[in-house]
């Protein structure tokens, strides 16, 4: 954004505060903050109309109106809505949750599935946020105005709702591997597509494929935790997993805009985050988890 004042500088810092602690607290990043350069993209016209504290005020409330509506909707857990697993009663389950050990954070750490997870989804978040946060000035660039560029952003976070359906049934049938793999080829296809994109079809294609791709990237990391350490130890291994992956989240989208202003286009960047997806691919191959059935 571009102010007319200077001190609308601390406007910026303020959103950005905001949007880290809204990721640290919710865990969901890449959704975060999809939604937030979305909105933020959708009410510019606001931000060059009004004064900043205007803005922040109609972000505010869209904000607040938002979080209590989703509130009514969020469970802790299945049963909390009388779910449970097919063919099991209630104290099966009950009892099989307690004859499972609670492992210490140095026995996590001993497990091979943990570090080729973590190495795994870092590669494939880094990898988007390298892409997406960049997405509205890739737009920009081909000749699309700000709102336009914000329904093509749009676009690409529908379609990653969309892939946490697809994705979740997929692992149901094929496993953890194939449907992982098959995740990176969507979200690797996309963001090499996105190269050579020069028109609004190839735009829209490549965001869409990518969208499904990275729409799989939350419920496949949650269910292969899940999978891997079981139900009682999922919460401890999914948070030791997030310092490991921070430092390369905080690189990818600097990166991305450094070569940017270097190279004066997006070729190199985007192009090492095809290579990210390749690599996470990789290392899918050595991923062995139980059996879910």
């Amino acid at each position: 954004f571009k102010f007319k004042e200077k001190k609308n500088n601390y406007f910026v810092l303020i959103i950005s505060i905001l949007i880290v602690f809204s990721i640290v607290v919710t865990g969901e990043r890449s959704n975060s903050i999809k939604a937030i350069i979305a909105l933020l993209i959708f009410f510019s016209p606001l931000a060059d109309r009004y004064a900043a504290n205007k803005y922040t005020s109609v972000m505010a409330c869209f904000v607040i109106i938002c979080s209590n509506l989703s509130y009514k909707f969020i469970i802790d857990k299945p049963s909390d809505v009388n779910q449970y697993p097919d063919g099991k009663e209630t104290q099966e389950i009950a009892s099989n949750e307690h004859e499972v050990k609670e492992k210490t954070f140095l026995e996590i750490f001993s497990v091979k599935s943990f570090w080729i997870l973590t190495i795994i989804f870092s590669l494939q978040i880094s990898a988007n946020l390298g892409v997406y946060t960049h997405i509205p000035i890739f737009s920009q660039d081909l000749g699309y105005s700000p709102i336009h560029a914000s329904w093509i952003f749009s676009l690409a976070a529908f379609h990653a709702a969309l892939g946490k359906i697809v994705f979740g049934r997929l692992l149901d049938y094929l496993g953890a591997r194939k449907t992982i793999w098959i995740s990176l080829l969507c979200h690797g296809l996309g963001i090499a597509t996105l190269i050579f994109a020069q028109n609004l079809y190839m735009l829209l294609f490549s965001v869409m494929i990518m969208g499904l791709g990275l729409g799989g990237t939350m419920p496949l990391m949650n269910s292969t935790f899940s999978i891997a350490f079981g139900n009682v130890n999922f919460g401890k291994a999914r948070g030791l997993m997030t310092p490991f992956m921070v430092p390369m989240q905080i690189i990818a989208a600097p990166l991305s805009g450094w070569l940017y202003d270097t190279y004066g286009n997006y070729s190199l960047a985007f192009s090492i985050n095809v290579v990210l997806c390749i690599v996470a691919g990789i290392f899918v191959l050595f991923l062995n988890l139980p059996n879910r059935k």
